[in-house]
């Protein structure tokens, strides 16, 4: 260029050979290949990322990013692959079906909702009745166990329910009402409390017992072995 402004000051002869031999021309030539290698190097290479990126992206977002960050970290890592026309027609079919997948999701989830609302519903809707010979105090001759309540529930509202859905701390050992909160894993559902109404009965002629204490062990023993059934078909269920 220096050159060049030099044969303008020059003689127009100066300046015209020098252009006919290529001098200027070349200059030019060489300016525009340098300005188009400036373009190149601001060239963004697209790219599909196969896993999250730290400060980068998400996996399958397609980004744009320099073409020697794509070639010599992304894609010897397997992080990102070059996104082709096919890559990004197979992308878009694999999002259709994602979004699909989690609807039918959503759906599935919202009956599961409503189906155990209704089983709730109906649980708490009447007490589960026990009766159960007692004392005149009320203490019965034995307890009413968590699977003394699974055992009824099934039988009075044709229910299937496991031990663990009942958050009894205890037996029961006497009559009257009795609240056993319910506990399920659906987030969502307000709380349900199942009743339980132990009412006594008469006492047979022939038994003279007064004290029931002897009588609860004996039904204590019993109500293990049931007890220890029930836990199997919990175990069976889950």
């Amino acid at each position: 260029m220096r050159r060049a402004r030099g044969l303008l000051r020059g003689s127009a002869s100066t300046l015209e050979v020098y252009w006919e031999s290529g001098g200027v021309q070349g200059w030019i030539e060489k300016e525009g290949h340098a300005r188009g290698f400036a373009k190149k190097a601001h060239r963004k290479l697209e790219v599909i990322l196969k896993k999250d990126v730290n400060q980068l992206g998400f996996r399958n977002e397609v980004l744009k990013v320099s073409p020697g960050y794509a070639r010599n970290y992304l894609i010897p890592k397997k992080l990102a692959v070059i996104a082709t026309a096919d890559r990004m027609a197979l992308l878009d079919k694999e999002v259709e079906e994602a979004l699909a997948k989690k609807v039918e999701g959503r759906k599935k989830q919202q009956e599961r909702f409503q189906g155990l609302k209704k089983v709730l519903e109906k649980l708490t809707s009447n007490p589960i009745r026990f009766d159960r010979k007692s004392v005149p105090g009320g203490k019965l001759y034995g307890s009413i166990t968590a699977a003394d309540v699974v055992k009824e529930v099934r039988e009075q509202c044709k229910v299937e329910i496991t031990e663990s859905a009942l958050a009894m701390d205890a037996p029961f050992k006497t009559v009257g009402f009795h609240s056993i909160p319910l506990r399920y894993k659906i987030e969502g559902l307000k709380d349900y409390t199942l009743q339980v109404l132990i009412a006594s009965v008469a006492n047979d002629e022939n038994d003279t017992r007064d004290d029931p204490q002897g009588s609860s062990e004996e039904s204590q023993e019993g109500e293990t072995g049931e007890g220890e059934g029930s836990k199997e078909m919990k175990d069976e269920e889950q």
